[in-house]
């Protein structure tokens, strides 16, 4: 018999509906389950040894945030911002967004 898989809890789904543009919700609530298991204190810095800048629901790295922060002059976050859902969600589904239209775009 194949392993039945587990249900993903939807603790955050209006926080990822409210935000998730094109994005599908089976895909964010798995994607942020897989990189915080849906903590969204989780912060990588807080981890003895850990080599990574990551924090929150999808794991946005200060790089990412560095990024939105300058398209986004208008709406600036800190890295304690990462650890709010709505911010984060925001943040990795403008990344993701992105991602997808230049993939889009350069690959017809």
């Amino acid at each position: 018999m194949p392993p039945v898989a587990k249900a993903i809890p939807a603790v955050y789904d209006a926080v990822f509906n409210a935000q998730r543009g094109f994005i599908p919700l089976a895909f964010l609530r798995a994607l942020a389950y897989s990189e915080s298991g849906l903590d969204p204190t989780q912060d990588m810095l807080d981890k003895p040894g850990a080599n990574s800048s990551a924090v929150g629901l999808f794991q946005v790295m200060n790089s990412v945030l560095s990024d939105w922060n300058l398209r986004h002059p208008e709406e600036t976050y800190t890295r304690e911002y990462l650890k709010d859902p709505k911010v984060n969600t925001r943040i990795a589904v403008a990344l993701l967004e992105r991602i997808i239209k230049s993939y889009t775009a350069n690959h017809r």
